[in-house]
């Protein structure tokens, strides 16, 4: 479910897997889900609410955490060391006749779909579609990632 294969090292690339080790699963939902904390806590500031905020205790109360354990940072800096490696094996003449996944730019990831209310008044829907174009636009093969927008659904009816 990641993008290791279990192969050699040149392939222990990054764990886009967030389930461990032998972990498989064909898809993956996220409903209404802040992707990015920074400008989730920004929104929450906005509204006067961020010193109850839940990302405080979940970022060990430091902002500095805020873009380290955002998803779509992770997710940037996950695909930045793929593309390092793979430019490094192609260039080393490593991918010639190898049917490495990295080689071949085939990542191991389910079928993806971000899921978001358009009326969310307490995770913007901005966070699906902006996680959404990342992975799109991340340069890691045959990706198949969707968002859908629920238009007039709000954060606690989206599941419904």
């Amino acid at each position: 479910a990641g993008l290791d294969s279990g192969g050699g090292d040149e392939e222990e690339v990054v764990g886009l897997d967030a389930v461990g080790d032998g972990v498989h699963f064909d898809n993956f939902v996220g409903l209404s889900g802040v992707y990015c904390v920074p400008s989730q806590f920004d929104f929450e500031t906005g509204r006067g609410i961020d010193q109850i905020s839940p990302l405080l205790p979940a970022c060990g109360y430091c902002a500095d955490n805020f873009l380290r354990l955002s998803a779509g940072y992770r997710l940037e800096r996950l695909t930045e060391e793929y593309h390092r490696r793979r430019r490094r094996l192609l260039d080393d003449g490593e991918c010639h006749g190898s049917s490495s996944r990295v080689c071949s730019n085939r990542i191991d990831l389910p079928r993806l779909l971000f899921v978001h209310g358009v009326e969310d008044t307490t995770v913007p829907y901005t966070s699906s579609t902006n996680i959404a174009s990342q992975f799109r636009g991340a340069g890691l093969g045959d990706v198949t990632c969707d968002d859908l927008l629920l238009e007039g659904v709000g954060h606690p009816d989206t599941v419904v």
